[in-house]
């Protein structure tokens, strides 16, 4: 026995309104539900420039949402809603950018192999 549903009102239709972590996908900010999910929880999301950890929160036209991504954090306006991830250009109809800023990387940031490629350690390939 679930619990029921709470009756709309007038002035909210349920197709007004969408999950922010699907709409990040539709949107393609990220690729798959769960990496949108892994976003929202580490907070890295902003909705009307409140934090936002929870997934299921509704999103609507002309919410602002600041995601604070790996390559950058982009700002942008909601315009509409989707119901399904379709292609690029579709999914930039659903926004409009209002700011974005490239994320500068640190020394300390880069990655594994470029860590290591200079070691000394010795590697079966590099003997070949």
């Amino acid at each position: 026995m679930g619990r029921a549903k709470p009756p709309l009102d007038d002035t909210e239709d349920a197709s007004d309104r969408q999950r922010l972590d699907k709409w990040i996908v539709y949107a393609r900010f990220v690729k798959t539900r769960s990496v949108a999910l892994e976003l929202i929880g580490k907070g890295r999301v902003r909705l009307n420039g409140n934090r936002e950890t929870k997934p299921d929160r509704k999103l609507a036209i002309d919410d602002v949402l600041t995601l604070a991504l790996p390559h950058a954090t982009e700002v942008v306006r909601v315009l509409s809603l989707a119901e399904m991830r379709g292609s690029a250009s579709h999914a930039g109809e659903l926004y409009e950018r209002i700011d974005s800023t490239p994320t500068i990387k640190s020394s300390d940031d880069r990655g594994w192999k470029d860590k290591h490629s200079h070691s000394s350690r010795s590697f079966s390939k590099n003997r070949r």
